[in-house]
């Protein structure tokens, strides 16, 4: 039989291990055996019950069970004035007191345990993704590790979930100004495809640490004019660390600069598989994957550009050589390590790339250069774009759109 409220209250014997605002962390016991829970939990207990405790509960239970590397949800309970959320008890501590242990003892991770960690939570992340759950708040301070050393993702007070073919923006950008991404500290309001490049960000901000062994708060300020700089030196420090270089690159592409396409958690998943080559199945120095996860050697990958530059004139030919996903100018802006690879795709895309506003009848381009790089305009739903004029009249909705049909709106 299921316990009541009431045997929740008479079962338990607790310490409050932290506090934060009206938010307190109790360890609990509980002595019945009767309850369907270990026997040893955290009790998370709000002094009121707001919404923002309503959408936590909701998402754990949501996400429960669906991932070994997410901290499990088992009950809650709400009083009068007073809510309490149960979940899993991780003995080892959060993950920022783990980095900080290992820098004093020096005693940094293997290349294996960091693969073994990144890909735990990134499949994590890519179940929350799946679900149109964005974190918000990822941090060392809210992924946890049990007992046996086995990072799990918590502390979900600041995510929320996007409805399906939404377009609205998150009317404040939550979580911590220090782990904060570029773009959403550099604006008030971000949408929600920010916010799931955000997470992205963030994850790749805590493996940066993870990697070279201490805290980082030096990387809370990166600015346009900076960028270059401090990404550059973020390389050399992992490779100071002695870092392999696929873990290198999955970092950096994780971190990449503002206005650049990140690649997506399901990419990222297949790209710390051990796999060769997918073109000659060497198991050389990999670069950075495809966005749609196939890898390839560094020789591969300058053999690809190489026969792109001389031998691609349509925009539909820029795709993967292995599975034909499209490649994004994003992709090659990423990738500006080859100039001339660039320029050819930017050629491509401001020849090609006509289309009529629906909204104001004009010819426009797709994509404009704004200091020395293309920006696109935004997508609406199906093909249809609107021009930055447009855009800047109210820009798209459902209720303005010329299909009378959004279920693609991004």
């Amino acid at each position: 039989m299921k316990a009541s409220k009431e045997d929740y209250f008479k079962a338990f014997r607790g310490r409050c291990i932290a506090r934060r605002g009206p938010v307190q962390v109790w360890l609990v016991t509980f002595t019945k055996d009767s309850l369907d829970f270990p026997k040893v939990a955290i009790a998370k207990q709000c002094q009121t019950r707001t919404l923002d405790f309503d959408r936590e509960v909701s998402i754990l239970q949501a996400l429960s069970g669906t991932h070994s590397n997410i901290v499990s949800y088992y009950h809650h309970i709400v009083t009068k004035d007073r809510g309490f959320i149960f979940m899993e008890w991780c003995a080892g501590g959060s993950l920022a007191e783990e980095i900080a242990r290992r820098a004093v003892q020096k005693a940094p991770w293997s290349d294996d345990e960091l693969r073994s960690h990144f890909a735990g939570l990134i499949g994590a992340m890519s179940v929350l993704h799946n679900q149109r759950i964005v974190h918000r708040d990822l941090k060392p301070e809210n992924i946890f590790l049990t007992e046996t050393g086995v990072c799990k993702l918590g502390d979900f007070g600041e995510s929320k979930q996007i409805r399906q073919g939404s377009t609205d923006v998150m009317a404040t950008m939550r979580g911590t100004l220090q782990y904060a991404s570029p773009q959403a500290q550099n604006v008030g309001v971000v949408s929600n495809a920010d916010c799931l490049e955000a997470d992205v960000w963030m994850l790749g901000r805590t493996f940066y640490e993870m990697a070279v062994g201490c805290r980082r708060p030096d990387l809370n300020t990166i600015s346009p004019c900076s960028a270059f700089t401090v990404y550059g030196e973020m390389e050399r420090t992992l490779e100071q660390a002695s870092r392999a270089a696929d873990l290198i690159q999955l970092i950096l592409a994780m971190v990449g600069l503002e206005g650049v396409e990140r690649p997506s958690f399901a990419a990222l998943q297949q790209a710390l598989m051990a796999q060769p080559c997918a073109n000659c199945g060497a198991e050389a120095r990999r670069r950075e994957p495809f966005p749609c996860g196939h890898v390839v050697c560094g020789t591969c990958f300058l053999q690809f550009l190489a026969y792109m530059k001389q031998s691609v004139a349509l925009l539909q030919a820029l795709v993967c050589p292995f599975c034909n996903h499209r490649l994004s100018l994003a992709y090659f802006q990423r990738n500006d390590y080859d100039e001339e690879a660039t320029a050819h795709v930017t050629k491509l895309f401001l020849e090609a790339r006509h289309f009529e506003c629906p909204f104001c009848g004009q010819i426009h381009l797709c994509y404009s250069l704004s200091e020395g790089r293309l920006q696109p305009y935004q997508l609406t739903c199906g093909k249809h774009v609107m021009c930055s004029l447009c855009q800047a009249r109210g820009g798209h909705s459902q209720a303005n759109c010329p299909q009378f049909a959004c279920s693609n709106s991004l």
